[in-house]
């Protein structure tokens, strides 16, 4: 899944989707011809989307600057190894590409994935270690690879831990493990903004960024318009009803595991 794919559903469900098939691309004019094309001048110009499938089978996306005729020209090329084929345009009203692309990455700016860490090497003599860059503390499991007298080793859950000042304090029993072997940190953080080309974990759910960036959307629109405007408030009142369902099931924080049971040291 990457922002693309998120986009094409967003625009599916805020204002609707048109599929072609691109008789032939002009990758040094970045021309789209399009037969079929009913010709809407200034409907999908100024920033409206394409869509297009590349060599890999992957979504990729584009922004429209004129469209006119049988002839949709976009701001960026595409792959060298791009061949014409079926496209999906949206137009650029009530929203342009940037709209869906930013109300997406609001959403995935802060929406909560579990990931891990293995850059801290086990010091039986070490009792204290600073937390790597990027690991924050939203710690649910802290785990330490054992090796086996027969066959591979494995990580083992170490609930002897505790969090101090952005340092992990490891007790307990020292000697159980071997030096330099990994310490693995699983922890929450944020996903973080994406780019084109960029994959989205794929812990993130679809239906989930979806409405909340629907949201984004008509938040974006009643702020932009008079807040009288009936269709916007409308549709930010539906938006904020799904908002609400999804805050009710708790998502996407379900998807996330529970903090283990730990034991804090006593001095």
């Amino acid at each position: 899944m990457n922002l693309p794919e998120l986009a094409l559903d967003l625009a599916e469900y805020a204002q609707g989707v048109e599929e072609y098939t691109a008789d032939s691309y002009d990758s040094t004019t970045k021309t789209f011809t399009i037969n079929d094309l009913s010709g809407q001048a200034g409907v999908f110009s100024g920033g409206g989307t394409l869509w297009y499938t590349d060599a890999n089978e992957e979504i990729g996306m584009r922004e429209i600057t004129q469209a006119a005729g049988t002839s949709i020209v976009i701001a960026e090329a595409l792959p060298v190894d791009y061949t014409a084929g079926s496209v999906l345009i949206s137009p650029s009203q009530p929203f342009k590409m940037r709209d869906f692309v930013s109300a997406i990455n609001v959403v995935l700016s802060l929406y909560p994935i579990i990931d891990t860490d293995t850059t801290l090497d086990y010091d039986q003599e070490k009792r204290e270690y600073t937390l790597p860059y990027g690991v924050t503390n939203d710690i649910r499991r802290v785990e330490i690879y054992r090796d086996e007298l027969v066959g591979e080793g494995h990580y083992e859950v170490y609930p002897y831990w505790s969090l101090a000042n952005g340092k992990l304090f490891l007790y307990g029993n020292r000697y159980r493990y071997t030096d330099d072997n990994p310490i693995r940190i699983t922890y929450v953080r944020n996903h973080g903004r994406v780019s084109y080309t960029d994959d989205v974990d794929s812990a993130v759910r679809m239906d989930y960024v979806r409405y909340s960036a629907y949201l984004n959307l008509y938040r974006s629109q009643i702020q932009k318009r008079h807040k009288d405007n009936p269709i916007s408030v409308d549709m930010f009142n539906e938006a904020k009803k799904y908002e609400a369902d999804f805050t009710a099931r708790h998502i996407p924080q379900c998807d996330l595991i529970k903090k283990d049971i730990c034991y804090p040291y006593i001095s």
